[in-house]
């Protein structure tokens, strides 16, 4: 089965339109900050941080819930 199509950038504004993900993840990012001086993370890994990707933001907009597996992340 061919991977479900999903732009970064509706991603990105779908799981940060959640404040505590939102939170979690700033507070993450600066825990790394002060243990490592440095922090990196890509919209890769998020995806794969979720347990779901709903299918009204990928490219088929529809109604399924697909494995973030399924998912092929595209920049347009």
């Amino acid at each position: 089965m061919a991977k479900v199509k999903l732009k970064k950038s509706v991603f990105l504004d779908w799981y940060f339109s959640d404040l505590e993900d939102y939170e979690i993840f700033a507070k993450d990012l600066v825990s790394d900050l002060r243990k490592f001086g440095k922090a990196k993370t890509s919209v890769k890994e998020l995806v794969s941080c979720c347990g779901y990707i709903p299918g009204f933001i990928t490219e088929k907009q529809d109604d399924e819930e697909y494995d973030p597996e399924k998912i092929k992340l595209i920049n347009q």
